[in-house]
């Protein structure tokens, strides 16, 4: 909004209404969706959908050219690559895509280098493509394969599927309770490896958490109570009776617990006392209770999950920085800890990411590189959907207008041109051919009452 009140500062005196804001920022978008790709011989095509289950999907094409990739980092912002195509669609198959690649290589030039998920419909699309222009080169983004890779290494693997299922379970019972900090990620929304490394790196982290033995922020309070003696039944008898006048009297945190300990068993037997506090600490009880489990599980972590996600992000990290090139592989094995190689499966999974990075890779020098993510489509695809899931039902409509915005820099010139192009004679008409009627204005209208039925 801000932004917006600035461009339009020069123009008017008083700040706009929100629905008029949005309407220019639609008028803006519809223009720079409809406008025509400049031409170039070095195009870097990155496709892929967003969908929304009652709507269909939308592809998204967007292009960045070789020549503005920066050497050392290939991650790219919103700003630099350009829309070339766009378009709603019910269904989506390899010919369809095919023949979009055609329509907008037409326009834009053939480009050297298609970068995308490897979905089946876009893939087979991007080889008949390939077929007509076999300087194309089709690349694999580093992040999908990833997911791939990890889907493969995990299937079937009946201890990871057990520890899926309690992170489900946890999640539920602490998510909206003081415990909600340490909850495990959510696993509501699809993913490309079903959350298979951010599951992972929680497990990890909780562990670690637990090994520092800091329960403060869980509960900081200490009670000797009946638990806490259980515990440490295996007290002597005369030191237990020391600890009586402590017998379920509540202290406030771990230091006042500890000298009202130290007190009570006197200095000779001052070796007890962190044996004493730990028992009696309430949030270590209380993790125990609700995270004890991921204990079962740490071997698992440390020698075969925790070592996965480490070489697959290694490998997407160099990826990100320098794209890919004949060095690659060589690259990223120098860089890998023996450690994280100790079990079968994480050799076996070395071995596959080996072969990916070859075969991208081909035997392109560095300088040479190709690149090797669609991050910033992705990223593109989560603006949008910052913005519809503020809306009261979610489709595909006008608010993937948003999206062209976020890949140009909005200047008054832009602006003035964008609204004396799509002026509202003009892009109401454009609005509804492109999108239709959206399903909230189809509800009002069934909802709406007649003029003369509302007082019957």
């Amino acid at each position: 909004m801000q932004t917006v009140w600035e461009l339009f500062e020069p123009f008017f005196g008083e700040t706009p209404s929100y629905s008029s804001v949005r309407l220019w920022v639609y008028r803006v978008g519809l223009y720079l969706w409809q406008r025509t790709p400049p031409r170039h011989d070095d195009w870097i095509f990155l496709l892929d959908h967003v969908a929304e289950p009652a709507s269909g999907k939308c592809l998204l094409i967007v292009g960045v050219r070789r020549s503005a990739l920066r050497v050392g980092n290939y991650q790219l912002t919103h700003q630099d690559v350009t829309l070339l195509y766009a378009e709603i669609m019910t269904s989506s198959n390899g010919v369809a895509i095919h023949e979009i690649l055609d329509d907008v290589s037409a326009v834009t030039g053939v480009p050297v280098q298609i970068v995308s998920d490897h979905g089946s419909d876009v893939l087979k699309g991007e080889r008949l493509f390939q077929a007509e222009q076999p300087d194309v080169v089709l690349t694999w983004d580093i992040t999908h394969r990833l997911a791939r890779l990890w889907l493969a290494t995990i299937r079937g693997d009946e201890r990871w599927a057990s520890f899926q299922e309690q992170c489900g379970q946890t999640r539920t019972k602490t998510e909206r309770g003081p415990l909600r900090f340490l909850a495990p990620p959510s696993q509501s929304d699809a993913t490309r490896c079903e959350h298979f490394d951010r599951l992972t790196l929680w497990g990890a982290d909780l562990l670690a958490y637990q090994d520092r033995g800091n329960f403060s922020p869980v509960n900081p309070r200490h009670v000797w109570d009946a638990a806490a003696e259980y515990e440490l039944r295996h007290l002597p008898a005369e030191l237990a009776a020391r600890l009586q006048p402590l017998r379920d009297r509540s202290f406030a945190d771990q230091t006042k617990f500890a000298e009202a300990v130290g007190e009570a068993v006197g200095a000779e037997q001052a070796e007890h006392v962190s044996a004493i506090v730990r028992a009696a600490d309430q949030g270590r009880r209380e993790f125990r209770e609700r995270f004890g489990w991921v204990e079962s599980f740490r071997a698992d972590l440390r020698e075969v999950y925790v070592p996965l996600v480490r070489l697959g992000y290694l490998a997407e990290e160099q990826v990100k920085a320098e794209g890919l090139h004949g060095a690659s592989a060589r690259r990223w094995l120098a860089a890998v800890s023996g450690n994280w190689l100790r079990h079968p499966r994480a050799r076996q999974f070395t071995v596959e990411l080996l072969r990916y990075l070859r075969a991208e890779g081909g035997d392109r020098r560095p300088e040479e590189a190709l690149l090797g993510t669609s991050d910033v489509l992705e990223s593109l695809f989560g603006k949008y959907k910052q913005f519809s899931e503020r809306g009261p039902l979610r489709e595909l409509g006008a608010t993937l207008l948003m999206l062209p915005l976020t890949t140009v820099k909005l200047t008054t010139d832009l602006v003035r041109d964008a609204l004396e192009a799509m002026r509202l004679k003009t892009f109401e008409p454009l609005r509804r051919l492109t999108f239709g009627i959206s399903s909230l204005a189809r509800r009002r209208l069934a909802f709406s009452v007649p003029d003369d039925t509302k007082h019957s």
